[in-house]
């Protein structure tokens, strides 16, 4: 079967399919006449694509997320569409951590600071994070992964759950971090009214879709001093536009969506979804089913 991969996945998924005898192409085009495609947030599988393609079975997602995917339209022709939840939790949860240790130690400021030639060894004062509170917003594979961590560190951990009052969540965190899909009932969920209600001396950080915040709220609540602070891993548009008003903000740390991206992360995720557009193409039936 000849398979179409059209965004860097690991190697580790390739060679599985090359293994079991399918023709694996490299490409960022999108051939009509490819039996699988797999893909990961770059490229768009589009509804026209999906109509047009002839020989389309599966479309697989090296990933969680599948908002690039018009999944409609995809089970409407009857076109599987498969993912790899948790492969990448472990490489998204520590990026997590890693983005909220830069907030609350200052590593940013602090070594462009001594690069700069400046010894400011009284000018950084860094917070702890043992007893403080992380709100983790979603509890999937990764949101777990992201409490269990904080527990780790001595962290008092509260999970949102759906159906709860927001507001009244976020008002107790000293950090609330995002873990859910995009959807339409997440998409914009936290918005000038969340922000609000969170703490002055509070930190968002978004490691999920930039299309959860509403982005504009969050420069306001960075720009008057609502919040606190912020770390982003994910935009509203990508690649940030180098116009962005929060390139030009001190109290925002921002990283080009690469919390997911990591050696193990990626060949766990290439080889899940590449084991289950084998099964799909053998006419088995696939573990990852979205």
């Amino acid at each position: 079967m000849n398979i179409l991969v059209t965004d860097p996945v690991g190697q580790d998924g390739i060679d599985f399919l090359k293994n079991k005898g399918h023709e694996v192409m490299i490409s960022d085009g999108v051939l009509q006449d490819a039996d699988a495609i797999i893909v990961r947030g770059r490229t768009k599988v589009t509804k026209e694509f999906i109509l047009q393609s002839k020989k389309l079975k599966v479309i697989a997602r090296s990933g969680t997320g599948v908002d690039n995917i018009d999944v409609k339209a995809a089970k409407d022709k009857n076109i599987s569409v498969v993912n790899a939840p948790g492969a990448n939790a472990e490489s998204v949860a520590e990026h997590t951590f890693a983005l909220i240790l830069a907030l609350t130690r200052n590593l940013i400021p602090t070594v462009n600071t001594l690069k700069a030639g400046k010894w400011a060894k009284s000018d950084f004062s860094g917070m702890e994070l043992k007893g403080k509170t992380l709100g983790v917003v979603g509890l999937g594979h990764i949101g777990t992964r992201v409490a269990e961590l904080g527990r780790a560190f001595g962290m008092q951990v509260q999970s949102y759950e759906k159906g709860s009052i927001l507001t009244e969540f976020v008002a107790t965190a000293d950090f609330v971090t995002l873990h859910v899909p995009l959807t339409d009932q997440t998409s914009g969920m936290m918005g000038q009214k969340e922000f609000a209600a969170m703490k002055k001396t509070a930190y968002l950080i978004n490691t999920a879709r930039g299309a959860i915040v509403d982005e504009l709220a969050l420069i306001a609540a960075l720009k008057n001093k609502t919040i606190a602070g912020a770390a982003v891993d994910v935009f509203t548009t990508e690649p940030l536009s180098s116009e962005s008003e929060l390139l030009k903000l001190d109290n925002v740390i921002m990283t080009p969506h690469i919390a997911a991206d990591s050696r193990e992360g990626e060949n766990r995720a290439s080889l899940m979804v590449a084991q289950d557009v084998d099964a799909v193409l053998q006419g088995g039936k696939p573990k990852n089913l979205v």
